[in-house]
């Protein structure tokens, strides 16, 4: 399945589209997905990321790709046990409150840099 976007819409209605538009709909995705399921698909050069964490975390991205070479090891710590996919992530950290996992690098370099721009607005005035 494609979504197919208008070539004379803005980038913020492109992106609206995309969100919107169920873009994994083709992919099996009956039941439960286990954690750290990556599944990817470019849209208009765009690729969109579906990542299941302690819940899905969808992101779209032009500047990064999907693939081993694309991970990162991050400590994580064991979410609790009221979270949306305990059953699943409990069984990939057993009894350790803390284990260093691999991680698709955009949520890396999202959570590292989410806030940067801000920062250096602050840090020039």
């Amino acid at each position: 399945m494609s979504t197919r976007v208008n070539p004379s819409s803005s980038s913020t209605e492109m992106i609206e589209n995309m969100y919107t538009t169920d873009i994994f709909a083709d992919e099996d995705m009956r039941g439960d997905l286990d954690w750290n399921t990556l599944l990817g698909k470019v849209v208009e050069n765009v690729l969109a990321i579906l990542w299941i964490d302690n819940g899905p975390v969808t992101m779209l991205t032009t500047i990064h790709n999907i693939g081993k070479e694309w991970t990162v090891t991050h400590e994580h710590h064991r979410p609790r046990k009221t979270s949306s996919n305990a059953n699943t992530v409990y069984q990939v950290f057993g009894n350790l409150s803390r284990k260093a996992l691999e991680i698709p690098k955009i949520i890396d370099d999202y959570n590292q840099y989410m806030g940067i721009a801000v920062v250096w607005t602050l840090q020039t005035n």
